[in-house]
């Protein structure tokens, strides 16, 4: 840790933002892309951006 990490730590101002976040309402990553898309759009007047999707790639096996 980090002096920050440590005198955050010990702020129960922190604790008190962290503990209202998490009460809040949570959102999908595929709603966040939507509404990115959507701000993308009404700023630059373009089509939005394709959704990403991510591929894990699969380590190869181990030869002994």
């Amino acid at each position: 840790m980090d002096t920050e990490q440590l005198e955050l730590s010990k702020d129960s101002n922190f604790w008190k933002l962290i503990a209202k976040r998490r009460q809040e309402k949570t959102i999908t990553r595929a709603e966040l892309e939507r509404r990115l898309n959507e701000k993308l759009n009404d700023c630059t007047g373009e089509t939005p951006v394709p959704q990403l999707r991510y591929k894990i790639k699969q380590a190869p096996p181990v030869v002994n």
